[in-house]
This record gives structure tokens, C-alpha cells and sequence, in this order.
């Protein structure tokens, strides 16, 4: 190969590594924005803030808990916990969301972190809300039907077998935490 065409191959391979990393930019961005429009559904409870891209539950609110669920599925999400205590995971249904009439309780399951699994098929659970510092991912593979949950160094398999197509991502608050959404 001549000198000329080798640079051409170079300069192609660094255009493609800044096309991946400006998508990856991009989805980011996309997912950042979902929380803060009009694609969830959260308890009035919640204070948002675009500018830092927090969502935080105040320390005097008259509730256990508040919760934030997006009605667009994604696979993979992930925030940070800054103050308090947070329990992440999916809710999941077994057809897509219709904003115009109820979900049947019998469709909907929600599935968190640390193993608590609510719906028909077993005990209402309480999530231990365990995470209270740290950058959280939570995803899910379409191969190997797990869903994985990754907080700073620890990664964990959380549920198998998950077969639902409508992945929904749940943040549920107690009073006085803050979490960034990444």
C-alpha cells in the first residue's frame, strides 16, 4: 500500500471513533431528556432540576416513598446517587403501555435491584432501598435474558429468565435523597 492511501485509512478510522463516541454522546443526551419531559409518569412529590439533571425527593414530604417510571422502554439506564437513598430497577408489562386506558395489575411486574420482585406470581415485597452513593446501571440483555445491575465496581445479575419486551425504568425516592440522571 502506497503512503497516501494508509493516511486515508487512518484518517477514516479516527472519523468513525469520533462518530461512535458523538452517538454515544447523543443517546446519552436522548436519555437525560426523557426523565424531564413527558415521557414519565412520578409522584408530585418530586423536584426536578434541569440544569443539574437531578431529581430529588424533599426531606418533608408525608409519604415513605416517591417513585419515577418512564413509559418509553430502554434496556440500559443508569444515574447517580448524591444524597439519600434510592432503589432502581424496571417495571415491566407483558404489552406496551397505552396512555389512554389502564394497565391491568395482572400485566404489570416491577423488578428491583436487590432481588424484590412485585406482582402476581409471588409475596409483596419491600425493596431494602440500599443505594445511597454511586454511578448505577441497570440493563438488560436481550441474549442471555438477565438483567444486570451495576453499582461503581460491583456488578450483579439480578433476574433471569426476563422475557417481557416493555422494559419500563423505575427510581423509587425516600425522603431527602437526590439522584443525577447520567
Amino acid at each position: 500500500m502506497t503512503k497516501e492511501l494508509l493516511n486515508e485509512i487512518n484518517n477514516l478510522k479516527q472519523q468513525i471513533e469520533l462518530l461512535k463516541k458523538e452517538m454515544k454522546d447523543q443517546s446519552s443526551m436522548t436519555r437525560q431528556m426523557l426523565w424531564f419531559g413527558d415521557y414519565s409518569f412520578y409522584s408530585e412529590n418530586l423536584v426536578f432540576d434541569k440544569t443539574t439533571l437531578t431529581i430529588s425527593c424533599p426531606k418533608n414530604v408525608k409519604v415513605s416513598y416517591c417513585n419515577i417510571m418512564l413509559y418509553i422502554p430502554i434496556k440500559k439506564f443508569t444515574v447517580r446517587v448524591l444524597n439519600g437513598n434510592v432503589c432502581i430497577g424496571f417495571v415491566t408489562v407483558k404489552e406496551p403501555i397505552d396512555l389512554n386506558r389502564a394497565v391491568k395489575p395482572s400485566l404489570l411486574h416491577v423488578l428491583y435491584y436487590d432481588g424484590v420482585y412485585m406482582g402476581d406470581d409471588r409475596s409483596l415485597q419491600r425493596s431494602s432501598f440500599g443505594l445511597q452513593d454511586g454511578v448505577i446501571t441497570v440493563s438488560y440483555d436481550e441474549k442471555t435474558k438477565f438483567i444486570t445491575f451495576q453499582c461503581n465496581d460491583i456488578e450483579e445479575k439480578g433476574f433471569k429468565g426476563v422475557e417481557e419486551n416493555n422494559l419500563y425504568p423505575l427510581l423509587s425516592f425516600k425522603p431527602d435523597t437526590v439522584v443525577q440522571v447520567l
